[in-house]
């Protein structure tokens, strides 16, 4: 798989705001949706999880920093994003020389925020 093909689907650096606002380049159902004017596709390029799951995460992640697990599982969701941006971080070039073979198809945007909820949902619960 070359570099070009690896790299197709990158979350553009304008459009890391559609994590917090999917909406914000257009997009949605009618009568209220604009054209989308972002890169690509609204599909390929929104990674929204929800309000809900990334204030869980957070307060999670604060209420249980000292643990292992949640010091692994905030590394994976930064190491996460910084393959969502694609060639813009040198990750990338890492990564396909350890992948090397044509079993990935693309970096898909995959953060592991919903991993740290229970952790927060069991704090606030106590």
């Amino acid at each position: 798989m070359t570099f070009a093909a690896f790299k197709e689907f990158a979350l553009p650096p304008a459009q890391v705001l559609t994590l917090l606002f999917p909406y914000l380049f257009g997009g949605g159902a009618p009568p209220v949706s604009q054209p989308f004017i972002g890169q690509w596709n609204l599909a390929e390029t929104m990674g929204y999880v929800g309000l809900l799951p990334l204030m869980l995460a957070a307060i999670g992640s604060w209420c249980y920093r000292g643990e292992r697990l949640v010091v692994f599982w905030i590394v994976v969701a930064l190491v996460a994003f910084l393959l969502a941006l694609g060639d813009r971080t040198p990750l990338l070039s890492v990564t396909l020389l350890f992948a090397g073979d044509q079993q990935t198809a693309g970096t898909r945007k995959t953060l592991s925020g919903d991993d740290l909820c229970p952790w927060s949902a069991s704090r606030l619960l106590e």
